[in-house]
């Protein structure tokens, strides 16, 4: 759902990168994510009991480039990049907003922090037991706008 609106955001030029720091995300393709749960499944029992796995794809991505992807894809226009201390003031803006009744501003403190919060797990285990992902970041990202076509989310 939310990487939906992700998507969205840059189809319709209104995501910015936050500032020039590089943001890793451990995100994950669905099938991406249904190779793994089949890898697992099907692994002999005494090399998954009792263990947590986290689903993601491996390495994390960095945003910047996932949304450049992305814009690419859906043939927006360039990503422009905003000062991270102005993006403060308008998340800012969007909390008030949000005190005063309006229920979805387009940015709030809560979603900025998110955004520029590196989100990185340790996949190693799993990474040993499935292996190679058979779909890389440009593939899920082309998958994804085309199937956002195909429901007519995006032009």
């Amino acid at each position: 759902y939310l990487i939906s609106h992700f998507f969205l955001a840059i189809s319709k030029n209104r995501y910015m990168h936050p500032g020039t720091q590089s943001i890793s995300k451990s995100f994950g393709f669905v099938l991406n994510t249904v190779h793994q749960i089949e890898s697992l499944i099907n692994v002999p029992a005494q090399k998954v009991n009792g263990r947590t796995f986290f689903l993601s794809d491996y390495p994390p991505l960095v945003l910047s480039e996932f949304a450049n992807c992305i814009q690419s894809n859906v043939g927006s226009k360039d990503i422009r990049t905003v000062n991270l201390g102005l993006l403060r003031v308008l998340a800012n803006a969007g909390d008030l907003l949000k005190l005063l009744g309006y229920k979805h501003p387009p940015l709030t403190t809560f979603r900025l922090n998110n955004l520029i919060t590196p989100m990185i797990y340790d996949l190693s285990d799993l990474e040993e037991i499935v292996g190679t992902l058979p779909y890389s970041m440009e593939e899920g990202v082309e998958i994804t706008t085309s199937w956002m076509r195909s429901i007519g989310e995006i032009g």
